[in-house]
């Protein structure tokens, strides 16, 4: 399996697909978000709950994450009306170099960032850090939006919503 995700990965057959949210005031479709799928040649769509896991393992997250990005903001800049959300794994967060890469894909793709939302689960806050916070800010001081995704799942605090000041909270249909 690792072997045939490395694959895809290098020859592009890896999909994006959006999927809309649709504004219950106007029923009109106000943003998507960009949901990563494989379509495996032999064994068709294998869930992202299968392969996500083996990406973080053997390391291609941060590539994988990169290519969704590039993606994700190229179509953003094609559709100005409509927001688009990406998530972004711990292991893009933890990059060094990710407010530089999003500055790049910002000049490549012409998208404004005030048309995108990055997505961070909750599990990234757990072990605080002065690290994440600046990682944040400046994710925010580009023009990005901030979620929190799957709210409600694992160790919930109410506190992670002031103190990290996030734009949306997508809160988890368990804890609803």
């Amino acid at each position: 399996m690792e072997q045939q995700l490395r694959q895809s990965i290098a020859q592009g057959a890896l999909l994006l697909h959006y999927q809309p949210i649709i504004s219950a005031r106007s029923n009109r479709i106000v943003a998507v978000e960009a949901l990563l799928r494989w379509k495996h040649p032999v064994k068709g769509m294998i869930s992202p709950s299968v392969f996500i896991p083996i990406a973080e393992e053997i390391g291609l997250m941060s590539k994988l994450g990169d290519w969704v990005l590039k993606r994700a903001m190229t179509s953003a800049a094609l559709w100005p009306d409509i927001e688009v959300t990406i998530n972004l794994s711990p292991a893009q967060f933890y990059q060094s170099d990710l407010e530089i890469r999003l500055q790049e894909l910002i000049a490549e793709t012409g998208v404004s960032p005030t048309m995108v939302t990055l997505e961070i689960t909750e599990g990234l806050l757990l072990e605080p850090s002065p690290r994440i916070m600046a990682t944040l800010q400046a994710i925010r001081d580009l023009g990005f939006q901030i979620a929190l995704d799957d709210f409600g799942t694992g160790f919930s605090s109410l506190s992670y919503l002031v103190e990290y000041r996030f734009d949306k909270l997508k809160i988890d249909r368990s804890f609803v």
